[in-house]
């Protein structure tokens, strides 16, 4: 009997746990989006920070590198993204890209004022 009752109770925390944790596509997809917006503002705000500790030509390379990798990371998740062209996941997929892109940009940003602020 006691075997019997452990049995239950793990098939029931497995099924309670897969329930809990389950998602739908469009639960996923705002995750995916959510995320990002925290990232980009993350983003913008260091790169507010940065752009006031530098001037001159410094300051004009900074600007035109940032506008460049904006269009990178927008060309590059959507060809990501265009794999999966009308498929649920598609969103999925475009915004976890531009998620990762953009932390990787914020580490960049991170090491570079580190280095350009005064110690």
């Amino acid at each position: 009997m006691n075997k019997l009752k452990t049995a239950f109770y793990i098939l029931a925390f497995v099924f309670l746990s897969n329930s809990l944790l389950s998602q739908t596509q469009a639960e996923m997809n705002k995750e995916a989006i959510k995320s990002y917006e925290k990232s980009d503002l993350e983003l913008n705000n260091l790169y507010k920070k940065f752009i006031n500790l530098i001037e001159g030509e410094t300051k004009t390379l900074f600007i035109q590198a940032q506008r460049n990798w904006i269009a990178f990371k927008e060309q590059q998740c959507k060809f990501e993204a265009s794999i999966y062209e009308g498929g649920s996941i598609q969103p999925l997929i475009k915004f976890d890209c531009l998620d990762r892109i953009t932390k990787s940009r914020i580490s960049e940003l991170k090491e570079i004022i580190d280095e350009t602020l005064p110690k």
